[in-house]
């Protein structure tokens, strides 16, 4: 079968219906037409005879890529000489690709898992709903080639003067354990690493939000439902922040209103290298056990697993049993800092502080 705008030859027959064989050196007798999609014109181009001597009666015309693009065609014609008829040849056209299976615009080579590698560039969609298009994939793998650009581009809708409101861009849900009885984990509705560093690089984000738009663009808004946790934070290590919050000159606060219970909340850890005003410790009676006031402390610190020694400035007494110690930039310059207030008559007071920044 011919493919569609393609130029092709076609061959045809001049019979002599008196003698009943083809008829030879008749070409310049032939008036043809070309009958495309049902319109008949005159080719473009003149017709030849193949071999008189071993073909007799049998001759060609190239028909145009423009010739060539339809449904189906019909070379038909006849000779001023008598008794000679044109044996009309229909051609049907096909939508083939052009190029070599494998090769640009060629169709695809499946592979020995019976898959076909392929650049997707464009999927359309019905034309009622516009470009749109469902892929029941197992997985999908999206990769970039270069580092200016996005593995993955998602734009949601853009209001309209019909319809003010944007469009989600990503609605994404976890997959629902099976069955109705017994133990069975959701799946997460999306799981996000960052990509690791090298050398003095840093490391990749496993998330990164921009608040933008008219007005202030909301960051991020997280929401539960039916008795849900919102947002579960941990890491795995002491020395990992959590929740980092960065102001443009340094780390900031958490600002905002919290209502509801708050539970298990610790002070905030210090900064490295940082004093620390009103350091407040208790002391307790070695006999008793109980809160011991009027003592007189000495303070040490050992940092980073090195030996103790001594704090810069003395300890205060608040009263009840509780002391206090400003702490200097040195007391503070470490990751890991044990401090250890000893006192006669009480017990040793040991606390381990961990810094940040």
């Amino acid at each position: 079968m011919a493919s569609r705008g393609q130029s092709i030859v076609v061959t045809y027959v001049a019979w002599d219906t008196v003698n009943n064989v083809g008829k030879t050196g008749d070409v310049a007798n032939h008036t043809l037409r070309w009958i495309k999609d049902g319109t008949a014109a005159a080719p473009t181009n003149a017709a030849s005879e193949i071999d008189a001597t071993n073909v007799p009666g049998v001759y060609k015309i190239t028909l145009t890529t423009a010739e060539c693009t339809c449904d189906s065609g019909t070379l038909a014609g006849k000779s001023s000489t008598a008794n000679i008829s044109i044996m009309p040849k229909d051609v049907t056209f096909e939508q083939l690709p052009t190029a070599a299976p494998g090769a640009t615009n060629g169709l695809g080579i499946l592979s020995a898992t019976g898959a076909i590698p392929s650049n997707v560039t464009q999927i359309n969609g019905s034309l009622t709903n516009g470009n749109n298009a469902i892929l029941k994939l197992k997985s999908l793998d999206i990769q970039s080639d270069a580092s200016t650009i996005s593995s993955l581009n998602i734009v949601g809708f853009n209001g309209t003067g019909g319809d003010n409101n944007g469009g989600k861009a990503v609605n994404i849900t976890g997959g629902a354990a099976f069955g109705s009885s017994g133990n069975g984990s959701g799946g997460d509705g999306i799981y996000i690493v960052g990509g690791p560093k090298l050398g003095s690089g840093t490391i990749g984000r496993a998330l990164r939000i921009l608040a933008n738009g008219t007005g202030g663009g909301g960051g991020v808004y997280i929401s539960g439902t039916y008795g849900q946790t919102p947002v579960t934070i941990e890491t795995d290590s002491i020395t990992a922040y959590p929740i980092r919050l960065i102001h443009d000159s340094g780390i900031g606060t958490l600002y905002g209103n919290i209502s509801g219970s708050i539970n298990n909340v610790s002070t905030s850890r210090p900064v490295k290298n940082v004093g620390y005003d009103n350091f407040m410790f208790p002391m307790f009676d070695s006999s008793t056990k109980s809160p011991k006031t009027g003592l007189s402390v000495t303070a040490e610190r050992a940092i980073d697993g090195n030996p103790f020694s001594p704090c810069s400035n003395a300890v205060a007494e608040l009263g009840s049993g509780v002391y206090r110690i400003s702490l200097s930039a040195s007391d503070m310059n470490g990751d890991k800092i044990m401090f250890r207030f000893t006192a006669t008559g009480a017990d040793d007071q040991l606390i381990e502080v961990f810094t940040q920044g």
